[in-house]
């Protein structure tokens, strides 16, 4: 794999032909001096790969209102900057959702694009919304997912965060709720 470094080298020395008094200008950095941007959600899966329980309910993902249980007209997402170093300047957030069940197609929503300054200062995060589609309003159960994405992220194992959905149930107080799940096998392997 070619490191960055390596590059970079190139582009110095072809600028060093355009301006001769830079030669010897160029010096290779090493990867621990370069500091990055840790833009990030909730993301549960790097939850479960650090051993933690994951919470389901996104702390960083509004989708209903409670206690009225009923879908947001926008569903709103939060990303922010983990490092206390670096801005994460054009940090993207991306959302897009799918009916409820597991392995579903997903449809893309949009991205916004939101500057995070370093952790621990003030706008080191961001909240930002998409309208929820009518249908999702409508049936009342769906899942939401959102990718945060820079392209200098130093840590890219905790940039997707979801929630899932089902509010046909919750308004009968009592009730023992059974929820079907769609499933879909998309790899055309037999499970069996």
């Amino acid at each position: 794999m070619i490191g960055r470094a390596a590059l970079l080298k190139p582009i110095c020395r072809s600028f060093q032909i355009v301006h001769p008094e830079l030669t010897g200008h160029c010096i290779d950095l090493s990867s621990e001096i370069i500091l990055r941007p840790d833009p990030a959600t909730y993301d549960q899966d790097f939850e479960l790969s650090r051993g933690d329980a994951p919470s389901w309910d996104s702390p960083d993902i509004l989708t209903h209102e409670i206690p009225a249980f009923q879908p947001l007209s926008a569903v709103e997402a939060r990303a922010r900057n983990n490092s206390p170093d670096v801005t994460a300047f054009g940090t993207a957030i991306s959302f897009a959702w799918s009916a409820f069940g597991i392995g579903l197609p997903r449809t893309s929503m949009g991205a916004v694009t939101v500057n995070l300054s370093r952790a621990g200062t003030p706008g080191d995060s961001a909240w930002v919304e998409f309208a929820t589609p009518a249908v999702a309003i409508q049936d009342r159960r769906f899942a939401l997912f959102v990718d945060v994405l820079h392209p200098h992220d130093s840590n890219g194992s905790n940039n997707s965060g979801a929630q899932a959905l089902d509010l046909r149930h919750v308004s009968i107080s009592g009730r023992q709720p059974v929820f079907d799940v769609p499933l879909r096998n998309s790899t055309g392997i037999d499970l069996r």
